[in-house]
């Protein structure tokens, strides 16, 4: 799994496509979409993004439903420390069944060289 690799304080930017394990895209239509950078180390979620719940520094926008496009941003990566992570995706239905993955690998560095 190739990792991103940010600069402590950048904005993580990323536009992508939610897909199924088949590798076509999912219809979001009527899910919930939540993203957690999670310590690669301990498992545990240190930032938690929901679709629709925005900030200033954070965001997730579901932005075609039925093609899967999603939109993430945050802004406020200094809370981040200088390791590894994953982004995780979860979806979870309107019958309250969740999915997750983790399908980015994240490195937070103190700086790039």
């Amino acid at each position: 799994m190739a990792a991103i690799v940010i600069k402590r304080g950048d904005t993580l930017l990323i536009s992508g496509v939610y897909k199924q394990s088949n590798a076509s895209p999912m219809n979001l239509t009527g899910y919930q979409l939540e993203v957690n950078i999670m310590n690669a180390n301990t498992n545990k979620s240190v930032i938690t993004v929901i679709a629709g719940v925005n900030t200033a520094n954070r965001s997730l926008i579901i932005e075609n439903a039925v093609a899967g496009q999603f939109k993430l941003m945050v802004k406020d990566t200094e809370v981040l420390r200088d390791t590894d992570y994953y982004i995780d995706f979860k979806t979870t239905g309107d019958s309250g069944i969740e999915q997750t993955s983790k399908a980015i690998k994240l490195s937070v560095k103190t700086r790039l060289v």
